[in-house]
């Protein structure tokens, strides 16, 4: 009898995660000849870090490693590459601990409990109709030139777990994604093996309801209990590590509007904006330092690789005055934005 549903997961993206997908996303650009010190670029994961197993990183971090993957290996398939990477072993002890599990249920109730451990950008809700199980995924974060690529890492990474662990390549019954149909939509038939429609409504899939009660072969539930406790563990340092800037940062970082002046930013956070000046004092930076850096970064980023015009780019990180941006700029680097294009 299945019934845990419906479930959710948060409705927000965690500030840290582990380092566990940057470590292999750098393993996959060697494949295309990228050493790590250029992939990491910008991002302040130093090489070293990729072999630290108890490395944790910023959502911010890892955005900035995707930002540069999908700038170096432009193509428009890669995030199904990627996902299908992004295996259980790309989730450390929730990994393990899920192929520990009983059943998919089993399974899918351990992930949903530590899904910050997951890596995700989407929040997930799940249930069940008859004898299916539908699964919603809803996009959380703006990044609209990487936005696909990270729905097709979602849903190659998940799809890539699931048909390990339940042994059954036709795990997936439905997809359903809001996409458009893209160049290469005979990629995700040949990967999922299951019907997949574009443009619909909603990013969907759909599993039959009785493959979630298969037992799994590796099922064992003292490991379970073990690897369970375990996640459980470092969920909680992911949450302590929070400070107030690097919470102003990621929420600049993954906002659909990402300028935000000081009282929309306390909203945001639930924090007074009286509160977030004396604490931002009290680590000898501001909100005006912080917003500064941000916009420093995403500038870089859209000089460097989009051809958008100076006027777009400066509307883009929230100076209405394309003068006011340059002269910003020239503050920063030390020349114009259009010197600085000619040298990338």
């Amino acid at each position: 009898m299945i019934d845990a549903f419906p479930l959710r997961t948060r409705p927000d993206v965690p500030v840290y995660r582990p380092i566990n997908n940057v470590a292999i996303l750098v393993r996959i650009a060697d494949t295309y000849g990228i050493d790590a010190k250029t992939l990491l670029a910008g991002s302040q994961i130093e090489d070293a870090d990729i072999d630290d197993p108890h490395k944790i990183i910023t959502t911010e971090q890892e955005l900035c490693v995707y930002h540069r993957f999908h700038q170096l290996i432009p193509e428009p398939w890669i995030g199904l590459e990627l996902g299908n990477s992004l295996g259980v072993n790309s989730k450390g002890k929730l990994g393990i601990a899920a192929m520990c599990c009983a059943n998919g249920l089993d399974a899918l109730r351990l992930v949903v409990s530590n899904f910050d451990l997951a890596c995700s950008f989407h929040q997930y809700e799940v249930w069940k109709e008859g004898d299916m199980v539908y699964a919603s995924l809803r996009e959380l974060i703006g990044h609209d030139d990487i936005s696909q690529m990270l729905f097709d890492i979602e849903v190659a990474s998940l799809y890539s777990i699931t048909s390990l662990l339940l042994e059954d390549v036709s795990v997936f019954k439905e997809l359903y994604i809001a996409y458009p149909m893209p160049a290469y939509a005979e990629r995700y038939r040949e990967m999922f093996h299951c019907r997949v429609t574009f443009n619909a409504p909603r990013h969907l899939i759909i599993v039959e309801a009785k493959m979630l009660l298969k037992a799994m072969k590796l099922a064992n539930p003292l490991d379970k209990k073990l690897f369970a406790h375990e996640c459980a563990q470092l969920c909680a340092r992911l949450s302590d590590q929070t400070g107030i800037a690097d919470k102003i940062r990621h929420e600049i970082t993954i906002g659909q509007t990402p300028y935000p002046n000081l009282e929309q930013l306390a909203r945001r956070i639930n924090v007074s904006p009286r509160t977030i000046r004396r604490r931002l004092a009290a680590d000898a930076t501001s909100y005006k330092g912080i917003l500064s850096d941000m916009r420093l970064k995403q500038a870089l980023h859209l000089i460097r690789s989009t051809d958008l015009t100076i006027e777009q780019i400066a509307g883009k990180i929230g100076y209405s005055d394309t003068a006011n941006f340059c002269h910003a700029f020239k503050g920063w680097t030390g020349c114009t934005p259009g010197s600085f294009r000619k040298l990338r």
